[in-house]
């Protein structure tokens, strides 16, 4: 779908213009929303810029576009608290469908959705994360509960898809979360701190089930590093961050671009390179701040920083309280943790899933919460 997406983004402009959506935009959401609004500008041109210059990923591209436009034309603009609510429920029921059905029906080692493991991971944890928060703020039973039981089931499906960096980033926001719920229900009610405490042991179990092979396999390959041998799957990452780092010491300010493929396929002819890399072909570096490096040069891996860190930096006085209490620095950081092992904001969806839920609603409900505050404070 990610393909699709940016003709849907042209008719939302279209549909903007003739109905002269300006005029209903809300100037406080505006100045939340800016900031980030112009990293994703800055990181949209640069892009442009190396594309143009020394080729690049169109997908990539085409997705910062779209998501560009769109953004312009939805600043101002919330997603409606319910609609949002029915919108992550479809989301998270519809995804533990799929995973739970490739994995036990159809046999699937490691679920995949209709994409790659890994981006698919990093989507699902995504929804995680925002319905664990909408889990945290609900205040009726089924608000709360029954999207703390859904948040239980897409860790398994997080699990299911057996991506260690992307698991490993969730299972530390997972413990985070569940230490601080623990902590304030230990003090006023430890009937239900040792409900979730059992629950939080029994999902343990579970996964460690479901993740048992990977975490053999992640044994297999360390040992097989540890014995010279290097064609595995850290292996070759290990590789391909040390080829990375000579790569940028050839072009370090702007990058090579797509360019890096030559310089590889020179080494290979000289038997400088690795046989496992050369027969795996890669077409990017298993690590996004390597990867922008290459490509783009350190102008480009500042400019991705900003673009990374900006929903944090431009409403620090108001996270710094909040810390794992809003969904947006959660997301930061998942990202931040993915970006180690993979290049989650160079695939289309999981660049979408990065941007759309930040600027729609986390920046925009930021505005909202500190409303209800200053009324509360009137």
């Amino acid at each position: 779908g990610d393909k699709y997406l940016p003709w849907t983004v042209v008719v939302a402009a279209i549909l903007f213009a003739v109905f002269r959506g300006w005029e209903f935009r809300t100037p406080c959401f505006k100045e939340k929303q800016l900031p980030f609004l112009i990293s994703v500008l800055l990181a949209t041109i640069y892009c442009a810029i190396i594309y143009v210059l020394k080729d690049g990923k169109s997908g990539e591209l085409r997705a910062l576009i779209a998501s560009s436009i769109y953004l312009i034309i939805s600043l101002g603009f919330k997603i409606n608290e319910r609609i949002w609510r029915v919108v992550v429920l479809i989301s998270s029921v519809a995804i533990i469908f799929l995973c739970f059905w490739q994995y036990f029906y159809q046999g699937i080692d490691r679920v995949h959705g209709f994409y790659n493991p890994i981006p698919f991971a990093t989507g699902i944890s995504v929804i995680l994360i925002i319905n664990t928060s909408l889990a945290i703020s609900g205040s009726g039973f089924f608000e709360k509960y029954f999207n703390y039981f859904l948040s239980a089931l897409l860790v398994l499906a997080v699990a299911m898809t057996g991506t260690r960096g992307v698991f490993f980033a969730v299972f530390l926001i997972m413990i985070a979360w569940l230490l601080l719920s623990f902590y304030k229900l230990l003090i006023f009610n430890w009937h239900r701190a040792f409900l979730i405490f059992t629950v939080f042991i029994f999902l343990f179990l579970t996964i460690f089930f479901v993740f048992e092979k990977r975490a053999s396999d992640t044994v297999s390959e360390v040992a097989s590093i540890q014995s010279g041998q290097e064609p595995s799957s850290i292996g070759l990452r290990l590789q391909l961050w040390e080829l990375s780092i000579r790569i940028i010491k050839i072009e370090p300010i702007w990058g090579v671009g797509d360019n890096f493929r030559e310089i590889l396929d020179t080494w290979y002819k000289k038997g400088e390179g690795s046989e496992s890399v050369k027969e795996f072909g890669p077409t990017h570096f298993h690590n996004q701040y390597l990867d922008v490096s290459v490509k783009r040069g350190l102008i480009g891996l500042f400019i991705f920083l900003i673009f990374l860190t900006m929903p944090i930096l431009s409403n620090y006085e108001y996270f710094k309280n909040k810390k794992f209490m809003d969904f947006v620095p959660v997301i930061v950081f998942l990202y931040a943790i993915a970006c180690l092992t993979d290049v989650p904001l160079t695939h289309a969806i999981t660049i979408y899933t990065f941007i759309f839920p930040i600027y729609l609603v986390g920046l925009t409900d930021i505005t909202n919460k500190n409303n209800r505050d200053n009324k509360k404070l009137a």
